[in-house]
């Protein structure tokens, strides 16, 4: 027998079974143990292993933490070398293994001890591990690491913020975002981004000059002085890469308020208290509270022509609206207060 055994006689288990540990000896090829139980014409069961050479296998420091692009080849190929007693050993077999893109392998060392494995690096961004087993290294498998970082942009993407209106002097009702990819999809961070106007009545008040982390730059937009109509942003990274959005700045709301407090309409455009207010055929009328008390407060016709009205919601912003269709003056009140007010439509 080559190695030894532990335990070298045991007693069968409540299962029928028995077992040993078997350290190999020095012996290399195939070898050979066998167990038979203690009685005259019992007959013996015979294990076979193989005893390979002992080595030494350790990574060629200048090929691991390497770093290259999503979907590219390693500047170097990995390297494992492999020795005896100091020595470097030939024609020893090197498995090669990682989840993390493709290798191109030599499946045995050469004359110098070294195994080499070109490595093309996966479509994700991140840390990469690649894994070397090596026939009879005492200390088991060999591992290289790689960082895959992101390719140049491909895309630029409008991403959030298209097609909105927007009220004049306004802040838009949700950012402008563009997101940066490479050519596998990865987002990419740090791309310098040019936010401009192309055309319209609105201003960039606020950008991201480059992209964050995930990939995104931000900018805000409001309504210039003066003008309504479409407008068109731009936003344009390097190589002509361009995203457009494409807004609408509205004609001004005719906004009157409800003052809580002294139960009189104050109109805000002009500040007239009783509100009077002249608006196109066509536009929308606003009421808001200007202090929200929980009194039930309505806009009704306050007498010919009629129009329709509506109570003001207890829940977030505390407004009416209707939209004037037909020439005429209007007036209205707020049953609950009395309040009164009157709108000319032309």
């Amino acid at each position: 027998m080559n190695g030894t055994l532990t335990p070298r006689s045991w007693v069968t288990d409540e299962y029928g079974q028995a077992q040993a540990t078997w350290q190999l000896g020095e012996q290399t090829g195939e070898v050979q143990v066998t167990a038979k139980i203690d009685a005259p014409e019992a007959k013996q069961v015979t294990f076979t292993a193989t005893a390979v050479p002992a080595v030494n296998a350790f990574v060629v420091p200048s090929t691991t933490q390497q770093v290259a692009e999503v979907g590219q080849q390693l500047p170097i190929p990995l390297a494992v070398a492999v020795t005896r007693n100091g020595q470097p050993i030939a024609g020893i077999p090197v498995e090669w293994e990682t989840a993390g893109g493709t290798l191109f392998p030599s499946t045995v060392t050469g004359v110098d001890g070294i195994a080499t494995a070109r490595w093309v690096l996966g479509a994700g961004k991140g840390t990469y591990i690649a894994t070397a087993r090596v026939q009879g290294n005492r200390s088991g498998p060999v591992n290289f690491l790689a960082t895959a970082t992101t390719g140049p942009v491909v895309t630029l993407e409008a991403t959030a913020g298209n097609a909105q209106s927007l009220p004049p002097y306004g802040t838009a009702f949700q950012p402008l975002s563009v997101t940066a990819r490479d050519r596998f999809g990865n987002v990419v961070a740090g791309v310098p981004v040019v936010w401009s106007v192309e055309q319209g009545p609105v201003m960039i008040s606020l950008n991201d000059p480059a992209t964050k982390s995930d990939g995104r730059s931000v900018a805000r937009v409001v309504g210039a002085v003066p003008g309504t109509g479409s407008a068109v942003v731009r936003a344009s990274v390097a190589d002509g890469l361009a995203a457009r959005f494409n807004l609408v700045v509205e004609p001004p709301l005719a906004t009157i308020y409800l003052n809580t407090n002294t139960l009189i309409f104050v109109s805000g455009w002009n500040r007239t208290a009783p509100a009077v207010d002249t608006v196109a055929v066509g536009a929308t009328v606003r009421w808001q509270m200007s202090i929200f008390d929980y009194e039930d407060h309505s806009i009704e016709p306050d007498g010919a022509p009629l129009f329709v009205g509506g109570r003001f919601p207890y829940a977030g912003l505390s407004i009416v609206e209707t939209i004037f269709t037909t020439a005429g003056t209007y007036r209205y009140i707020d049953p609950n207060s009395g309040a009164r007010g009157t709108i000319v439509v032309r």
